[in-house]
C-alpha cells in the first residue's frame, strides 16, 4: 500500500516515515518530495538541524513499489504524475504558501489538508496539523490565532514571542498542550481523524536544541527536561505524533488488509 504524508515540513516527514518504520514496515510510505514535478518552498527552521530533501524521499528500494522515474508505469503516465503536470495551478494549490485553511482546530485543519491532497494527487494521504496550546491565552482558536499571525517567524522567533506573552504567568498558569491531530483520507473523501496530546508547562527560559516551535521550553509533565533536551530515543517514545500515529494506524491497517484482499 502506498500513503502520501500531505506536507513538505522535512522534520514531520522524518518523524513519521521512522514511527512507520517500526509500526508498519510494509507500508509504503511517500511525501510531497517524491513528485519531482513540485518544487515546494521551504521555510527553513532557524537553529534547527536541517534536513536534506533526499531524506525525505524514499529509498531506491523502496522506490520500486511507488511510479517509476519520470511518471511512468508500463510506458504510461501515472494518474499520479497526470494530475500533478496537468497544470500549474495544481502545484500552487499544493504549496503550502497558499493552501492554509487556518480552521478553528487541529483536527479540522488536518482533514481539509488530507482530503485536498488525496483528490488532487488520487492517493491515500495521512496529514498533521500539531502545535502547542496555552490555555490561559484564551480558546483554541484564539491559541491558533496566535499561532497562525507568527507563522512566517523561524521557530526561534516564535518561541521568544510566546515567552513574552506568558512572562508574568504564574506556574500554574504555565500549563499548556502539544497536541497533534492525523487525518486520513481517500480522494473520495475522509476516511478518519485522531487527536493527541500531551500536557506539560513552559518554562521561563529557554534550554536544549529547538527542532520543532517551543521544544526548548516544553517540560512534559512527570520529565525536569524540556523536549529540546531529551535524547532522541527519549523523545521518539513520548512524541505525541507517535501516539496520534499508533490510534489512526488501525484504520490503515484494514487499508492495507482490504487491498491485499
Amino acid at each position: 500500500m502506498q500513503l502520501v504524508i500531505a506536507s513538505f515540513n522535512t522534520h514531520k516527514i522524518h518523524e513519521l516515515r521512522r514511527c512507520f518504520r517500526a509500526l508498519l514496515p510494509e507500508c509504503c510510505i511517500l511525501s510531497f518530495y517524491d513528485f519531482p514535478q513540485f518544487k515546494p518552498n521551504l521555510r527553513p527552521i532557524a537553529g534547527a538541524g536541517k534536513l536534506r530533501e533526499s531524506e525525505c524521499k524514499i529509498s531506491d528500494e523502496e522506490r520500486l513499489c511507488k511510479v517509476g522515474r519520470g511518471g511512468k508505469r508500463g510506458g504510461k503516465r501515472s494518474s499520479v504524475t497526470s494530475s500533478i503536470c496537468a497544470g500549474s495551478a495544481i502545484g500552487c494549490k499544493l504549496g503550502l504558501n497558499t493552501f492554509d485553511p487556518k480552521l478553528d482546530s487541529f483536527e479540522e485543519n488536518a482533514k481539509a489538508k488530507a482530503l485536498h491532497a488525496a483528490k488532487e494527487l488520487n492517493m491515500y494521504t495521512l496529514a498533521d496539523d500539531s502545535g502547542l496550546v496555552v490555555p490561559k491565552l484564551g480558546q483554541t482558536g484564539s491559541a491558533l490565532l496566535y499561532r497562525y499571525r507568527h507563522e512566517k517567524d523561524s521557530a526561534i522567533k516564535q518561541t521568544k514571542h510566546l515567552l513574552d506573552k506568558i512572562s508574568s504567568f504564574t506556574e500554574e498558569e504555565r500549563y499548556a498542550y502539544l497536541e497533534c491531530a492525523l487525518s486520513l483520507a481517500s480522494p473520495e473523501g475522509v476516511i478518519t481523524s485522531v487527536s493527541q496530546r500531551t500536557e506539560g508547562s513552559l518554562t521561563e527560559e529557554e534550554r536544549g536544541k529547538i527542532t520543532f516551535e517551543f521544544d526548548t521550553i516544553f517540560v512534559r509533565h512527570g520529565y525536569r527536561k524540556t523536549l529540546g533536551e531529551l535524547s532522541p530515543s527519549v523523545r521518539a517514545r513520548v512524541s505525541h505524533r507517535k501516539k496520534a500515529l499508533e490510534r489512526i494506524l488501525p484504520q490503515i491497517e484494514k487499508l492495507e488488509i482490504a487491498k491485499l484482499g
